[in-house]
């Protein structure tokens, strides 16, 4: 009998172990319709059916001999599946696919970092949470100390970022990606701001590929990339054809942002490169306070179609809450 209570016991033991591994597993993937996110391979990768749409890059990779960096998206694949966006191309090699960076932060009016080009800035993730949403939307959150070797020798976080990625079910030959951005200081007087001369970039970009015939366009009408920034209004749209195809990318700007609607820096395929960076300023070349309390969010959709209306799709991304 003793015997036997040993063997259930030993059994018992092993049910709960597998049932933790399985809990385990839940907690890493999440799926929903066509859709599913998974945690692994530095980060979190959405995926429709075995074809990856994108993947987050949460722990850092080397971008050269000298420099670090993570948190941005890359591989990005278009409708297609094919990859759309550039990670640390020669002529940019900051450059990293979908990401957000600012060339000034300072603390008390002191230099402290560069997220743009990656220099003396450490992303220090401290955990990714699986997302589901209504209409079968999958998508990740996560939050990230920004910390840096000029501030206090890296031991204190500067500024707090949550991250919220959401992507959405194709819909009429269009696939539609949602990113929030919340900054908040962690101390008091800093500030953030893009380039410091004339073309102030800075913010959200998108380096992708360029279609063929490549037409800019936005509320104004058809657009020219110009050296400083274009006023396109609250969406640029970036269409042509590319291996036959109709192909556009739009970055749609919500209505809530700050210094709405935003001008954009439309950038031509580089020289030797087949693409170029759009980026929706913000704050511009002036640098703006921080706020300790209510953070700063920032709300962004990336519109992937072969021919959609892309003021249409901005009304309908205006109205959501």
């Amino acid at each position: 009998m003793k015997f036997a209570r040993s063997i259930w016991t030993w059994l018992g033991l092993l049910v709960l172990l597998l049932a933790a591994g399985g809990a385990d597993s839940a907690d890493t993937s999440a799926a929903n319709g066509s859709l599913r996110a998974e945690l692994g391979n530095g980060g979190c990768t959405i995926f429709k059916g075995e074809t990856t749409l994108l993947h987050y890059q949460a722990e850092s990779v080397a971008m050269d001999e000298n420099r670090q960096c993570a948190h941005f998206i890359h591989p990005l694949a278009g409708l297609d599946g094919e990859t759309i966006t550039h990670l640390f191309p020669r002529d940019h090699v900051h450059h990293r696919g979908i990401f957000w960076g600012w060339h000034q932060l300072t603390v008390a009016g002191e230099p402290a970092g560069n997220t743009w080009t990656s220099e003396n800035i450490v992303w220090e993730n401290e955990g990714i949470r699986l997302l589901e949403g209504p209409a079968g939307q999958v998508g990740f959150e996560t939050s990230v100390l920004w910390k840096s070797p000029l501030w206090r020798a890296g031991a204190e976080p500067i500024v707090r970022e949550t991250l919220q990625v959401r992507v959405h079910p194709d819909r009429e030959g269009a696939r539609m990606i949602d990113f929030r951005i919340t900054l908040q200081a962690l101390t008091e007087d800093v500030r953030l701001g893009g380039a410091p001369d004339v073309k102030g970039y800075g913010g959200f970009c998108a380096r992708v590929i360029h279609p063929e015939q490549a037409v800019f366009s936005g509320r104004p009408g058809v657009l020219a990339a110009q050296n400083e920034g274009v006023e396109t209004g609250p969406w640029m749209n970036l269409s042509g054809t590319r291996n036959g195809q109709p192909y556009a990318v739009a970055i749609l700007q919500h209505p809530t942002n700050p210094g709405h609607p935003q001008p954009s820096l439309l950038r031509n395929s580089y020289k030797g490169a087949t693409s170029g960076c759009q980026n929706a300023i913000w704050p511009g070349r002036e640098p703006v306070l921080l706020p300790t309390e209510t953070p700063v969010v920032l709300r962004y959709r990336l519109l992937l179609h072969g021919g959609a209306d892309a003021a249409e799709a901005w009304a309908q991304y205006a109205a959501e809450p």
